[in-house]
């Protein structure tokens, strides 16, 4: 599914929402049935990909990416294979790092994890048309092994990639409309009625 909107119109947010991060000011957000704010174990089958500069600075790419290949237990094969797909800057300092150099390894980080969600926020932001087919075969392949894709873009090719598409409209001081009503796993996508209610989702203070 694509978020698609203007900037300031609450994609980050909502993403940020459904992983967890930030709690809904009403209604709820469930995953799996749970709610992932209040039961942190939901995460683990969520991985995402963070629009801001997370990773520690002084950190060499891979560095950065070993750390977290171990943390989630993610295969050694699977972290070569990431690395050499994106052709990261392995010798670079994370501070050293383009704009699309970073998103490159932001996007490395999150497929990483061999995850049931996938929640991308601008994943082709900054990247040249290498880049941008690179982001995008990993994104067909993850949706080919039944992953579910998230993922707030400008991009539209990424948004031509996946089948559904909600639009968060004009930007507001209160960033977010759209509520996750349900999720699900199981042949059916996992997102299942997505714009049952409306929400108003805060950013923290």
């Amino acid at each position: 599914m694509v978020l698609w909107g203007p900037n300031g119109s609450g994609k980050s947010t909502l993403l940020k929402t459904i992983l967890g991060l930030l709690p809904p000011s009403s209604g709820r957000v469930m995953v799996w049935g749970q709610d992932p704010y209040r039961n942190p174990w939901v995460r683990h089958k969520i991985s995402m990909a963070f629009q801001e500069r997370i990773l520690d600075p002084n950190l060499r790419i891979e560095t950065a990416l070993l750390r977290h290949a171990r943390l989630i237990g993610a295969p050694k094969e699977r972290f070569q294979a990431i690395l050499v797909r994106l052709k990261l800057p392995l010798g670079k300092r994370l501070f050293e790092l383009s704009g699309g150099e970073y998103r490159k390894t932001e996007v490395a980080k999150a497929f990483l994890h061999e995850a049931a969600l996938y929640l991308l926020d601008e994943p082709t932001a900054e990247l040249d048309e290498e880049g941008r087919s690179q982001v995008k075969e990993l994104l067909g392949e993850a949706l080919a092994a039944g992953s579910s894709l998230i993922v707030a873009t400008h991009d539209p090719d990424i948004a031509a990639l996946l089948s559904k598409r909600v639009d968060l409209g004009m930007a507001a001081p209160v960033v977010s409309r759209v509520m996750c009503k349900s999720l699900c796993t199981g042949g059916i996508p996992l997102l299942k009625h997505l714009l049952q209610h409306l929400l108003h989702l805060r950013e923290p203070l």
